[in-house]
């Protein structure tokens, strides 16, 4: 179907849709879609069928006129390219001066380098700094997941005023080599690291 200038209001400010985009069995085709609101745009364009190539843009630079009780800045680049059955994500997205209600996040980096699906390897990284609520701080926590083949590496990291804690797990998929699910049946497929401890 084709979005030609629909237009409205979101949150009492003008928003413009324009593009296309179509969709049948096994393909996907966005051509220039935008969204457009004020300083605000999100844009896409390309495909996913036997091949993939699409593009993701967004910036969204005034956060408080899309959500209620939210204000801060955004920005996404995504690229989806490949084969359409796995294709290779890669995406940055950035968060700055979060603030909702009574939670504000100075902030939040998010990256996505991969295949979608196994056996090749997937990795996210997620990370926010400065994270206050109501006068309980957490400086920094950090995530990072690694994917490859069926296993997968966790490292969380969490600094707050006084205490440091860091988890680091590999474990399997939850089908363990029998293919039974092995979390139902009693035996966890990883082995957890914990460490905490204070600042000197």
């Amino acid at each position: 179907f084709n979005i030609d200038d629909i237009s409205g209001t979101l949150m009492k400010h003008p928003i413009v849709a324009q593009g296309q985009i179509n969709y049948q069995p096994g393909k996907l085709v966005v051509k220039k879609l935008s969204f457009i609101s004020d300083e605000n745009q999100i844009h896409a364009n390309g495909y996913i069928a036997k091949t993939a190539n699409l593009k993701i843009h967004a910036n969204l630079p005034k956060l408080g006129q899309l959500l209620p009780d939210l204000s801060g800045q955004a920005e996404l680049d995504a690229k989806i390219t490949g084969s359409g059955n796995n294709p290779l994500i890669k995406a940055d997205a950035f968060v700055n001066q979060i603030k909702i209600n009574n939670l504000s996040i100075d902030n939040i980096k998010l990256q996505i380098n991969g295949q979608a699906l196994p056996p090749k390897p997937l990795e996210l990284i997620l990370s926010a700094n400065n994270i206050e609520n109501q006068g309980q701080v957490i400086k920094k926590i950090e995530t990072t997941i690694l994917r490859t083949k069926q296993v997968f590496n966790f490292h969380s990291f969490m600094n707050a005023d006084k205490i440091k804690f860091e988890l680091i797990e590999d474990f399997t998929s939850a089908l363990g080599p029998s293919g039974r699910d092995d979390f139902f049946n009693g035996d966890l497929p990883f082995e957890p690291f914990y460490r905490d401890g204070y600042d000197s």
